[in-house]
């Protein structure tokens, strides 16, 4: 069996999940100096309604095999924000969220599947990838569209 481990909602250093580990993420905000997810790793988010949005400093790194479940919610309901340079999603994953890296070079690897959007200064759609379009767009608009009144 697989360690887990829970996360809450808050400020960290790098995330580390090591092979064949489980994280659960909570609803709420999330930051990290960067992400590195390795082979066969499992990543929950259990949004029990509410939303998660992950910002991340430099560069998310989720390796082969890894899968990402949601329960209480869905792929809409998650948001990565990512300012390095590279995001890697890696060959065989099942991916949740949207990722938002403006000046990143977003690879989607082989026989990967994200739920969810890809928004990177490039993105690469490797052989036999697959995006299922379910944008986090109330997020999106939420923190990035005009004031309420």
């Amino acid at each position: 069996m697989a360690p887990v481990a829970a996360l809450a909602p808050g400020d960290y250093g790098k995330l580390k999940v090591e092979d064949g580990a489980a994280l659960t993420l909570e609803a709420g905000s999330y930051t990290f100096k960067e992400i590195d997810v390795h082979k066969n790793a499992t990543i929950a988010f259990d949004l029990g309604g509410g939303q998660v949005v992950i910002d991340v400093e430099k560069k998310v790194d989720l390796k082969e095999d890894v899968v990402m479940t949601v329960s209480g919610g869905a792929a809409r309901d998650i948001l990565f924000r990512a300012a390095g340079k590279d995001v890697k999603l890696g060959k065989g994953g099942i991916f949740l969220g949207t990722f938002i890296a403006p000046e990143a070079h977003i690879d989607l690897h082989e026989d990967a599947v994200l739920t969810g959007a890809l928004y990177g200064e490039k993105v690469h759609l490797k052989k036999h990838s697959v995006v299922n379009p379910d944008p986090a767009l109330a997020l999106i608009a939420a923190l990035f569209g005009p004031p309420s009144p």
